[in-house]
């Protein structure tokens, strides 16, 4: 069955833009959700220019709002519901409160409002490898199948938890799409300090699978096609085997392609760190120059010396070689 309208949430992100100009390219309407800034603007212009008049319906809302969701809903009745929005980390880890609201919150907001239309919308959630926690590849080397057990070790695990037993609990028709690690040319942006201390804190033989961002969005774009085919399934999405590595090896290859270089192994978060970032948050760990007090000085002296010229203090999102 064709869906006609679909309502994409985080509609102007990496995955979203993505899967919002497939479902263009393929004659259907578009409700575009996002919130409102220099970056989801310029993309919803983006968009806008190569659409069909009308196809594109941009919608600046508040997924928190159950109000203006529910009349959002209740206006454009979709035949189908992307949802891609979440506040993820480490910009989670910040604001737990926030993220739970959002997460959480917003997704039981979105299914309350779907519930009430005359036909249900296929509702396929964007869900993550995050539900399964940590996974020790000396003890567990077997991959994750959807049939493994979920066991969280972060909120950000535990939101999407939540938000799929809200989904299977509303009488929706469903799917979850538990990505793997989202790769893009939009992924250097937004690495950030906390993106790097929380980067060199994972151990170098941890196991990593990717996949591209343009393929995530065909997968949704797919998918909204297809109810008597993925519903009530969990779906695993991740790329072919190259896009399986170790953490080592991720960390290296992203931080060559930033412009850093690779920064050798090192495990900069130490017991007493982590029991620190659980009770205070990210800003408590580390010196006053905003280096983790472990890192190694070799680390230290790379990101110091004069041939990384850093653009702000955030973070390395912008850094060029100097000489």
């Amino acid at each position: 069955m064709t869906v006609d309208t679909i309502l994409v949430t985080g509609a102007f992100g990496q995955i979203g833009k993505r899967c919002a100009q497939i479902l263009l390219d393929r004659g259907r309407t578009v409700i575009a959700v996002d919130l409102p800034n220099d970056k989801t603007v310029a993309v919803e212009q983006e968009l806008s220019a190569n659409a069909p008049s009308g196809a594109l319906i941009p919608a600046y809302v508040d997924l928190t709002d159950a109000e203006a969701v529910r009349g959002l809903i209740a206006t454009h009745q979709p035949g189908a519901i992307v949802h891609l929005a979440a506040l993820l980390s480490p910009l989670s880890y910040r604001n737990p409160t926030l993220a739970r609201k959002v997460n959480v919150g917003g997704t039981e907001n979105l299914l309350a409002a779907a519930a009430g239309l005359p036909r249900p919308p296929l509702f396929l959630m964007a869900s993550s490898a995050a539900v399964y926690g940590s996974r020790n590849p000396h003890r567990h080397p077997e991959r994750i199948t959807p049939d493994t057990p979920v066991n969280p070790i972060d909120q950000y695990g535990q939101d999407k938890v939540l938000a799929e037993a809200a989904i299977r609990a509303s009488g929706l028709p469903f799917a979850f799409l538990r990505l793997g690690g989202v790769m893009s040319p939009d992924t250097h942006s937004s690495i950030n300090g906390d993106y790097l201390l929380i980067m060199r804190s994972l151990p170098n033989d941890n196991r990593m699978h990717a996949v591209d961002a343009r393929d995530v969005a065909l997968a949704f774009a797919n998918g909204v096609d297809r109810e008597a085919t993925i519903a009530g399934k969990a779906l695993l999405i991740g790329g072919n085997e190259s896009y399986v590595a170790l953490q080592s090896d991720f960390e290296g290859d992203l931080m060559t392609a930033v412009g850093l270089g690779r920064l050798g192994a090192c495990a900069i978060v130490m017991p007493e760190d982590l029991e620190c970032i659980a009770q205070h948050g990210l800003d408590h760990v580390g010196d006053t120059q905003g280096f983790p007090r472990r890192v190694r000085q070799r680390d230290r002296r790379r990101i110091e010396r004069r041939d990384i010229e850093m653009d702000g203090t955030a973070g390395i999102g912008r850094c060029r070689r100097v000489r």
